[in-house]
């Protein structure tokens, strides 16, 4: 018979803090306060407030780092995206060159591009990125990647009779195309750094939490110990409101450019207190909509970079009958990120 596992044997800051870093840290910093008042009257309680500081601070550390990098990654990652929406024209305007040099249709323009603009705006980033490559080393007429051995460039008869200036057009090309390969390679390695990076932080924050809530885990069991008798006291240590409250109540994202996004659908009352910590930095503005990505209308809050406040609901618009809370960035050219409590 299967035996289902006693309750109070379950770790609930686990529970609690599952999928919510920010929730963990609010979690934390009301137990480490709570600690730290209770060892500054009695003796016994400095060294659990010594020891749960270090964890928190560890917590802490990794925490941000997740933050930043995550951040870091979307940049990243816009920046490849940026590179490779240009291929298009760019792969026009070296059609054109090429066929100063090789008329379309001719032997020389079919080696050069074999199957059409087709490899350079279709497919994944990767097959992109070294059809561009390909070209390039196509046109190394003067072998500058010296490294392939035999050289990739055009066969010697293709050029065999071109004048001076169809030779210097198509080093022009060689240049131009070497040039955005190397952008295009850099920020891919950026964009795979940065995913790498947020994924170390993440794991490293992830652990941290784990070790926070055992911490909380091992302190509530002592401190119920310690007031057998009257275990409210031991309660007084924990955000028990945050802990027993499962529902999402924090919201990480980024708002990409000229771009709305629905941070999460929820009934408030005007009264209800919310906190937005813009850590982005483009202006954001916070709304209640109707709809899922709903348009901004002409009642917002409109956050500045690096602000970090408190508001009442009721500023976010018709909060009764309107559910979706939903983030605009106004920014046309930066990515914008932030963190929304429900409080």
């Amino acid at each position: 018979m299967k035996t289902s596992i006693w309750s109070r044997l379950i770790n609930p800051f686990l529970i609690a803090t599952a999928n919510s870093y920010a929730n963990t840290m609010r979690i934390s910093l009301f137990h480490l306060s709570k600690l730290y008042t209770a060892a500054q009257n009695d003796p016994y309680f400095v060294p659990f407030y010594n020891a749960y500081l270090i964890i928190h601070n560890a917590f802490d550390t990794s925490y941000s780092a997740f933050l930043s990098t995550s951040i870091s990654q979307q940049g990243s990652g816009l920046s490849l995206t940026n590179l490779l929406a240009a291929s298009t024209q760019n792969i026009n305007g070296w059609d054109s060159l090429i066929q100063t040099v090789f008329p379309k249709g001719s032997e020389g323009y079919k080696a050069l591009l074999a199957h059409g603009h087709t490899p350079f705006h279709q497919g994944g980033q990767i097959a992109r990125i070294a059809a561009v490559k390909t070209l390039r080393d196509l046109l190394d007429i003067n072998n500058a990647t010296a490294a392939l051995i035999p050289p990739a460039c055009l066969p010697a008869s293709f050029l065999t009779g071109l004048t001076p200036a169809k030779l210097a057009t198509l080093t022009d090309l060689y240049n131009q195309i070497a040039a955005y390969y190397t952008n295009l390679k850099n920020a891919f390695d950026n964009k795979n750094s940065a995913q790498n990076n947020t994924g170390n932080h993440s794991t490293a924050a992830e652990t941290a939490r784990i070790d926070l809530c055992n911490e909380q885990f091992f302190n509530l069991n002592t401190f119920l110990a310690k007031y057998k008798l009257t275990p409210e006291l031991a309660g007084g240590f924990f955000d028990l409101e945050h802990i027993r409250t499962h529902s999402q109540t924090d919201f990480t994202h980024i708002v990409k450019l000229l771009s709305v996004y629905t941070i999460v659908q929820r009934t408030l009352a005007p009264t209800d207190m919310i906190r937005i910590n813009n850590t982005g930095p483009s202006i954001l503005r916070f709304y209640a909509a109707h709809t899922k990505d709903e348009a901004i209308g002409t009642v917002f809050i409109e956050a500045a970079p690096g602000s970090n406040n408190d508001y009442a609901a009721s500023l976010l618009g018709d909060v009764v009958n309107n559910h979706f809370i939903i983030v605009y960035n106004p920014d046309a050219v930066q990515t914008g990120s932030f963190v929304f409590d429900l409080l």
